[in-house]
């Protein structure tokens, strides 16, 4: 019985090392935009219909993305083979004057992060943010944070 028990304690041991979670290091992950990829022109302006209140959406597929952007300006054939597209919506309370994005695998989840760079002018906008990230596995998914500069 003591034989039994120290190979299964063992056996244990050595599968926990071998799969050790502390030696992932975050990492950046490439992501790319509807203005770089298809031209389109200021976005943080359009495709305002799209989420409701301060939330974002994943977009996988065409056909969902042309139900949901029926009157924008930019409606491009997106190679959703490729890529998926998250898109989000954030209500400021001053003027926007940039947005920076980082995208990061940080071992345990995908998160893209939006800062909003604002100005001191006295409008309150709301912002739509994106970005087209390499095709999630289906059932896959990112987490988004937004952070206000």
């Amino acid at each position: 019985m003591k034989k039994i028990v120290l190979v299964v304690v063992l056996g244990l041991f050595f599968s926990c090392t071998g799969s050790n979670s502390s030696d992932c290091e975050p990492s950046a992950l490439p992501f790319t935009n509807l203005e770089a990829e298809y031209g389109c022109v200021n976005t943080k302006y359009l495709l305002y219909n799209i989420v409701q209140g301060d939330n974002f959406i994943i977009i996988r597929n065409q056909i969902d993305f042309e139900n949901m952007t029926d009157d924008v300006a930019c409606r491009p054939q997106i190679d959703f083979t490729t890529y998926d597209l998250i898109i989000g919506k954030k209500q400021l309370t001053s003027g926007n004057q940039s947005i920076q994005y980082e995208y990061m695998d940080n071992c345990t989840e995908k998160v893209l992060t939006v800062t909003f760079v604002q100005d001191e002018t006295m409008v309150a906008p709301t912002i739509i943010y994106h970005a087209l990230i390499p095709k999630l596995a289906p059932g896959e998914q990112v987490a988004v944070e937004t952070i206000i500069e």
